[in-house]
């Protein structure tokens, strides 16, 4: 791609680019004689920034000028056979190594500083959108149950009974500037200029990562402002409290939590300083934890942020502590119901032209739409 052809990318859509066939088949071949367990990204994924270019070039970064050594090293590190390797391994001559390798290192590099924060897509229901405006049914089961009583559905000669269910739909709409969000990645023309491949490096994977968490928290912030059912820690813990936390939460997702039969809630979302609260709260001078369980102490998983050990002690799916969350306020929904988030355009690097040097230029953007769907889909605890 010539550096005044300007495009949004993604990282898909540049391993899956014609330019990148070649290589694309390689790296799919590799994975495929390894059993299919291993990622063809792996390579790119495990190579520093700075081995894809020839660092005795000044001007190695700002011109893109490829690592001639990067052949023997996917080689002997991977496996992986470009260049003049690829000769007698299935193809009938040298595999070029296009300028798209660098690109899709740099896209993959905001992917890797996004992925920490990539649970956004377990907050809420995510809906691909395949047009800037689109409708999404929102009838639930709960909308066509209600008749307690089986024998209303006895046959007569006349018409059946009409179950009474809903048909209700949700627009989403990304046209235009409408859930466009953009903003430029922030790299330096002299960290360019004067090789700085680590500051690079850093800046594009801080930027997947403060993108994805702003957008978690920017979902969360929804639910708090767009709840109807709502009630102070006070009010909900017993007369006389024993744990108010506790006893709080219990009361939303046992008594309090809206609708009927199957539509329960299965998610909880807290500031990591009311989880703590939540665990360790003392009953005074005895010093008892009521709550205290070795489920408790820790996630029973290698998930720092989603707490399974509280979500399996109070009947729910999942329990998020995440500084996303606001302080003193906590989110109990049921995922399904409560909101819809419609992806028009997942995170893309913007007026990219592919090269190191038009990083400077470029932004990260996306498209979407987040709209509420049931209200009794939510409950959140205020003065936690």
């Amino acid at each position: 791609m010539a550096k005044s052809e300007l495009a949004n990318v993604s990282r898909t859509s540049i391993f899956k680019s014609e330019e990148f066939t070649e290589l694309r088949e390689t790296l799919i071949s590799v994975n495929e004689k390894r059993g299919g367990k291993w990622n063809p990204m792996l390579p790119i994924r495990s190579m520093p920034f700075e081995a894809f270019f020839d660092k005795t070039k000044k001007t190695a970064f700002k011109e893109t000028i490829i690592n001639p050594d990067l052949p023997t090293i996917f080689k002997n590190e991977f496996g992986v056979r470009m260049g003049d390797f690829a000769k007698g391994s299935g193809f009938s001559e040298a595999i070029s190594i296009p300028k798209t390798l660098v690109a899709l290192k740099i896209a993959d590099m905001v992917v890797e500083g996004a992925e920490p924060y990539s649970q956004w897509k377990e907050y809420i229901r995510v809906v691909d959108m395949p047009s800037p405006t689109f409708n999404v049914p929102i009838d639930k089961y709960t909308d066509w149950v209600g008749q307690d009583d089986f024998d209303i559905f006895k046959a007569t000669d006349g018409g059946p009974v009409d179950m009474g269910g809903e048909t209700r739909a949700v627009a989403l709409n990304t046209e235009d500037n409408n859930g466009y969000y953009r903003a430029k990645v922030g790299i330096r023309r002299n960290d360019i200029r004067d090789n700085k491949f680590l500051a690079v490096e850093q800046n594009l994977k801080n930027a997947g990562a403060a993108w994805y968490f702003a957008l978690g928290k920017k979902i969360l912030n929804f639910y708090i402002a767009n709840a109807t059912n709502t009630d102070s820690l006070v009010n909900l813990q017993l007369p006389t409290p024993i744990h108010s936390e506790l006893e709080g939460l219990i009361n939303v997702i046992r008594n309090k939590f809206p609708g009927t039969l199957l539509n329960r809630s299965d998610m909880m979302f807290m500031h990591p300083a009311d989880a703590f609260q939540t665990i360790s709260k003392s009953t005074g001078a005895s010093g008892i934890y009521p709550f205290l369980d070795n489920r408790m102490l820790a996630p029973n998983d290698e998930d720092v942020i989603n707490n399974s050990g509280m979500a399996k002690a109070l009947g729910l799916k999942r329990s998020f502590e995440t500084p996303q969350m606001t302080e003193n306020t906590v989110v109990i929904i049921k995922r399904d119901i409560a909101a819809i988030l419609g992806l028009h355009q997942d995170l893309e690097i913007e007026n990219f032209d592919m090269t190191v040097s038009g990083l400077t230029e470029t932004a990260l953007s996306m498209r979407f739409d987040i709209q509420q769907a049931h209200a009794e889909g939510l409950f959140t605890i205020t003065s936690y």
